[in-house]
């Protein structure tokens, strides 16, 4: 199933995918204490990082599913236990201005790269590829990014 939704995605075997793995889901976010959130929300967050796993599995890999979709799931219940919600990380920098009003005063190529990441959710190796760079680069241009933004905050909130 996993190859033909790979070769031509197809939103009836998503379904189908992330419906046979549910269980996983759930095994996944039993694990963890929600320190007194509702176990039914931990369980939407691992849904919607099986979602994303599904949608960016490669079983030409040779590595099982659950190989690739448990730290998948689990990272999205550790970012969720620490930020409280599902918010784009880049949203939770620092507390005060809108930190997306500010991102128009960035370079082009900032702004596509943080669109990338924090918008479409791309992984860095995904970014690499569509722009054409390493994937170091593309660390070192979320790094400049995200440090000029703060520089921007901290100018608007003198």
């Amino acid at each position: 199933m996993f190859q033909r939704h790979h070769r031509c995605p197809d939103p009836r075997l998503r379904e189908a995918l992330v419906e046979r793995y549910l269980p996983l889901a759930r095994h996944v976010a039993n694990r963890f204490d929600g320190g007194g959130r509702p176990r039914e929300d931990l369980f939407q967050v691992a849904c919607i990082a099986l979602v994303k796993a599904v949608d960016r599995f490669d079983p030409d890999r040779g590595v099982a599913f659950s190989s690739y979709a448990v730290p998948t799931m689990v990272g999205a219940l550790k970012r969720h236990l620490r930020f409280g919600y599902e918010e784009p990380r880049f949203a939770r920098v620092e507390q005060g201005a809108d930190l997306w009003s500010l991102v128009g005063a960035l370079g082009t190529q900032e702004r596509a790269v943080l669109r990338l990441r924090f918008e479409l959710d791309m992984t860095q190796p995904e970014i690499a590829r569509a722009l054409g760079v390493s994937q170091a680069h593309v660390s070192r241009m979320l790094r400049r990014a995200l440090e000029h933004l703060r520089t921007l905050q901290a100018a608007d909130a003198a």
